[in-house]
Formats: structure tokens, C-alpha cells, sequence
């Protein structure tokens, strides 16, 4: 335990506590042991405890949001790939940084998917985006420009690497919006709050963000968890944001 704490990833501990109770419950059962040294083992009394999660800055009510939108598509201030780049986040769920790799390679016009692969996500699982009609019409569009690139989002100044790190940030702050207001990752929190109190089940919500839901097993075997539905709730987040960037009246 003490050399995962050092190989900074604490958190991998409990999982890797709970497979090695597994093989001593197996091992009692079938009479190769007749001791479980790690059933007493209290992980608070060995590990550091773990760093808090701080809470992303997100706009999460909707007269906010629809300014926040407008402002977004409607402000034309900046490079190609940052205006497009900003435009795309709130309505696909990614990270900033898997914004920021994202490949055509990756981007399904067929079938209205992006497939990212287990390598570039967090979680280290392929995931699948599916593509409103807005999102889709946004990327034919971007892939008249930055088609030469792998990369959907270039770098202005080469364009075999991606946009940098900041660029996204930098835009918002641009556009008005300091750091304990809104960042780029605080697009995930909108999405989530609002389409929760929009109804939309939880679990359709969660595995849209790349969160772990369900068993292992489940997990491995069902990519596509939920498809359908997360195609329907994707339109209609995207529908739900246009609606929101056409309103006139933000009082």
C-alpha cells in the first residue's frame, strides 16, 4: 500500500485492498491458508489521507448560461481554433484536454459519433460522444480549415500538435468570465446539474461524463452503454443551448 501511495496513485489502494481480501477468501475457502493478513487492515491507519476534490467554478443557472452561450458563439474575438474550440466544450461533456486532442480520426460523420480511444481518456476507456446535428455541422465546417491536421484544433503555429493548454481559459477571461465564475472544465458541472434537474436519469448523465458506473464486467462489455438514450439527451442539450443563445430577454 505504502509503494502505491508512493508511486503517487493513492487512490488505486482500496481497489487493490479488495482483490487481494478476494484471493485470501478464496485461498480460506479452499483450505490453502488459515490466516487473511489483509482483513484487518485499515487503509486510514497506513495511507496519508487523500487531497480534497476542489470544486471546478461552473455557471449552472440558465439566464447565466444563455449569456455565457451568447457570448461564446457570438464573439468572433481570437483565433479560429479558440473560437471553435470554446464553441464545441459545452455541448460534447470532454475534458479541455481531450477537447484539445481531439483527432479526426476520432469524429464519425456516419455514424454521429466521436470515438475516442481508451488511450487518450482519463479513465483509460474507449469512450463514445454522439454528435448533435449542431455538433456535426460545427465540425464540417472546422474540417474545411484544420482537415490538413490531425488534429480537429491545431496549434497556429504548428500544426502537427495541438492547441495549448490555456487557450480556452484565456478565452473565457477574454470574454468576462474570471476564474471563480466559469472555467473550461465547468462546462461538465453545467451539463450535469442542469440535465439533472431537466430529469434526465442519472446514470445516462454519468457514463455521458466518462464516469464509472456499474461493474467491472458491465463496463468492459457494454462501450456503448446507454446509446440510444445518450443520443436523445445529447440533441436535446444541444437544442436546449440554442434555444438559450437565441433569447433576447436575459432579465
Amino acid at each position: 500500500m505504502l509503494l502505491i501511495e508512493k508511486s503517487g496513485n493513492p487512490k488505486k489502494a482500496p481497489n487493490i485492498l479488495a482483490v487481494i481480501n478476494r484471493i485470501f477468501a478464496y485461498a480460506l475457502a479452499h483450505r490453502l491458508t488459515r490466516t487473511n493478513p489483509a482483513q484487518s487492515l485499515s487503509l486510514r491507519d497506513i495511507l496519508k489521507p487523500l487531497p480534497k476534490v476542489k470544486n471546478r467554478p461552473a455557471i449552472v443557472k440558465p439566464v447565466e448560461l444563455a449569456q455565457l452561450i451568447q457570448d461564446i458563439d457570438q464573439t468572433d474575438t481570437g483565433s479560429f481554433c479558440t473560437v471553435e474550440a470554446l464553441k464545441l466544450i459545452p455541448r460534447v461533456f470532454l475534458r479541455p484536454k481531450e477537447i484539445r486532442h481531439l483527432k479526426w480520426d476520432f469524429i464519425d460523420f456516419e455514424a454521429k459519433l466521436i470515438r475516442i480511444p481508451a488511450e487518450d481518456m482519463k479513465r483509460e476507456r474507449e469512450h463514445l460522444v454522439p454528435m448533435a446535428h449542431q455538433v456535426c455541422e460545427q465540425l464540417r465546417l472546422v474540417k474545411e480549415i484544420t482537415g490538413y491536421s490531425t488534429y480537429v484544433f491545431p496549434s497556429i503555429r504548428d500544426g502537427s500538435k495541438p492547441i495549448s493548454k490555456n487557450v480556452m481559459t484565456n478565452r473565457l477571461r477574454d470574454l468576462g468570465y474570471p476564474s471563480d465564475v466559469m472555467s473550461a472544465h465547468g462546462f461538465r458541472s453545467t451539463a450535469s446539474t442542469i440535465l439533472h434537474e431537466q430529469g434526465w436519469q442519472h446514470d445516462l448523465i454519468e457514463v455521458q461524463l466518462a464516469h464509472l458506473i456499474g461493474s467491472a464486467t458491465a463496463r468492459a462489455y457494454n462501450r456503448s452503454l446507454y446509446l440510444s438514450e445518450r443520443k436523445k439527451m445529447m440533441q436535446g442539450w444541444a437544442d436546449y443551448l440554442d434555444e438559450l443563445g437565441s433569447r433576447t430577454n436575459l432579465d
